[in-house]
């Protein structure tokens, strides 16, 4: 006989779009965030268009990301936009502490959520919950908690390589969020330097 070690999962927001009602898309995040700012539909696509003309090898949305990140840094620096004017008191609080500014806008995105109220719903995440004594360890690039919360509970949670390595992980029961998480904005993988990084 032989070992079958059994699956890792790797899980993206197609999991996360699924279950959870008016789960936003990368594109449709970005333009939540843009008229945050100020920034509307019109003049939005011309910086998705700006970032297809001038995208770096991951991609127009992080690129798209990185120049929202930069009109926004340079338009509170210039005193354009007022942070008051922006964020909630919350996110001033995490603002007022030095945390990058464009990510907390982007945590704010997924911070909380409502899961879809159906029987196919409930159905599938129990069968997924069932999964739980099968699968070892989750990979995800969501930035939401809805698999640690509502899922994968009994899990242990890394944001951070530095995180897994210091933890004297057994590799069994946890999930990797590879992309970062909402509870610390620092830790998201949205802009060009982040991928890099």
């Amino acid at each position: 006989g032989y070992f079958v070690r059994p699956p890792i999962l790797f899980i993206g927001s197609g999991i996360s779009k699924r279950y959870l009602l008016d789960y936003k898309s990368w594109k449709e995040m970005l333009y939540s965030i843009a008229e945050r700012i100020g920034i509307d539909k019109r003049r939005f696509a011309s910086f998705i268009q700006s970032a297809e003309g001038d995208a770096s090898e991951y991609g127009t949305l992080p690129k798209t990301a990185t120049n929202l990140k930069q009109y926004l840094i340079e338009n509170l620096m210039s005193g354009s936009i007022r942070a008051e004017d922006v964020y909630t008191p919350d996110e001033l609080k995490m603002y007022d502490e030095e945390i990058d500014a464009f990510k907390i806008l982007v945590a704010s995105q997924f911070a909380s959520y409502t899961i879809r109220d159906t029987l196919s719903v409930t159905t599938e995440m129990r069968l997924l919950r069932n999964l739980i004594n099968i699968v070892p360890s989750i990979i995800t690039t969501n930035f939401d908690r809805f698999l640690e919360n509502e899922i994968f509970k009994e899990f242990k949670t890394y944001t951070s390589i530095s995180d897994y390595y210091l933890s004297g992980s057994q590799g069994i029961g946890e999930i990797y969020k590879i992309h970062g998480s909402v509870e610390s904005p620092d830790s998201l993988i949205i802009c060009e330097k982040d991928y890099i990084d």
